[in-house]
């Protein structure tokens, strides 16, 4: 009889049985059990009747995390939207919302409380500045934004210079030999005009007033008494004694001689109202002439009353100008852009109004001679209040307005500025 081996033989095992896998027909459960399965398991897609809308879709609530497929968020249900039927509330809550809010009349109530505040308040009240150096008059002032505020004076033809909102002030010296600056004029981007007598000379800042060059004497005039900026780079400049009107497209750098306008000596004062209406305002019979096409050509609107000077001109927005006469102290009203005035009569015992301006909010100021009143308007110029004389000065030469409620008034015969900060 033969010997057992004693060993066993060695045999292939054979492939694991198709039966018994992933969709066989004895598929072997592994429910319960852990670990890495023998072969790779291709995972079944999930199943899209338990998708989102699927016709026996998983309810997700009380489960946080993120869902295997992206989900489409929903449309913010209008209904609950602002002005929807079963709106929201969200009383109580911070933050920002989805949706703009609509203020709340309590809200419109506060806005319209803090209007009339400022209207009671700005350019009401005014502090004394002071003289500057020994000059005897402000005769112009304007602001460049910034905090930046420039000041012409008489009789050393100086321009004085602010950087804090017109709180203090630079002497910057007397330009050429010069004894007044008459006007100012800012025309953005840094560029600033500055109007002489008794050469007639225009002066031009491209660094918001710090050093100035000399342009030299407009034709044979003697006064530059009026500068205005229209927009697009176009300036105007009024004269005495041939009451011409000159114009600059190139932001100044040079000027064309219009020629004058009628047979009056004086352009004393110009304003800009828009869309290239322009207003000037001659002597001695008190003319007001209109552009309609940024200075071009002008149309003569007669005499004011019977006054001699149209001293001072400002624009209000809306249609809304007004102008400032002599020797009766009288305003005059537009509301159709300076085609038709309304004389609203002598301010208080005054004969001149030297200065108008605009502080917004239907506020306007208008400066006055021989008593240096300032008269305050909330009404759009409609009427106006006395606020009376400034210190023991004569003349309010020049009034400008540097926005945040600040308002500058230049004096004569001390030179003073007057600061109002509401």
């Amino acid at each position: 009889m033969p010997d057992s081996p004693d060993y066993t033989e060695i045999t292939t095992p054979a492939a694991h049985h198709s039966t018994h896998e992933n969709t066989g027909e004895d598929e072997i459960s592994v429910e319960g059990l852990s670990g890495l399965l023998g072969n790779a398991q291709t995972p079944l897609a999930h199943k899209t009747s338990h998708q989102l809308a699927g016709s026996d879709a998983l309810s997700v609530a009380g489960l946080s995390g993120l869902l295997a497929d992206s989900q489409t968020p929903l449309a913010h249900k209008t209904s609950h939207q602002d002005g929807g039927s079963d709106e929201i509330s969200v009383q109580g809550l911070s933050g920002l919302l989805a949706d703009k809010q609509k203020p709340s009349s309590f809200e419109m109530g506060i806005a319209y409380g803090a209007l009339i505040g400022i209207q009671g308040f700005i350019g009401k009240t005014w502090t004394d500045l002071g003289r500057q150096a020994a000059e005897t008059q402000i005769r112009s002032l304007t602001y460049l934004g910034n905090g930046i505020a420039l000041a012409g004076s008489y009789p050393n033809g100086k321009i004085f210079r602010s950087t804090d909102y017109g709180a203090t002030w630079t002497d910057l010296g007397q330009q050429a030999a010069e004894t007044y600056i008459l006007s100012l004029a800012y025309l953005g981007n840094g560029i600033v005009l500055a109007g002489s007598y008794p050469n007639g000379k225009i002066f031009r800042s491209t660094d918001y007033g710090a050093t100035w060059t000399d342009l030299g004497q407009q034709v044979a005039e003697t006064y530059i008494h009026s500068l205005a900026y229209l927009g697009n780079g176009i300036a105007l400049a009024g004269s005495y004694p041939n009451a011409k009107i000159f114009r600059s497209t190139d932001y100044g750098a040079t000027w064309t001689d219009l020629g004058q306008q009628a047979a009056e000596t004086y352009i004393l004062s110009l304003a800009y109202l828009g869309n290239g209406i322009v207003l000037a305002g001659s002597a001695p019979h008190a003319k007001i002439f209109r552009s309609t096409d940024y200075g071009a050509t002008w149309t003569d609107l007669g005499q004011q009353a019977a006054e001699t000077d149209i001293s001072s001109l400002a624009y209000l927005g809306n249609g809304i100008a007004l102008a400032g006469s002599y020797p009766n102290g009288k305003i005059f009203r537009s509301t159709d852009y300076g085609l038709t005035f309304t004389d609203l009569g002598q301010q208080a015992a005054e004969t001149y109004i030297l200065s108008l301006a605009y502080l917004g909010n239907g506020i306007a100021l208008a400066g006055s001679y021989p008593n240096g009143k300032i008269f305050r308007s909330t009404d759009y110029g409609l009427t106006f209040t006395d606020l009376g004389q400034q210190a023991a000065q004569g003349q309010i030469r020049s009034l400008a307005y540097l926005g945040n409620g600040i308002a500058l008034a230049g004096s004569y015969p001390h030179a003073k500025i007057f600061r109002a900060n509401w």
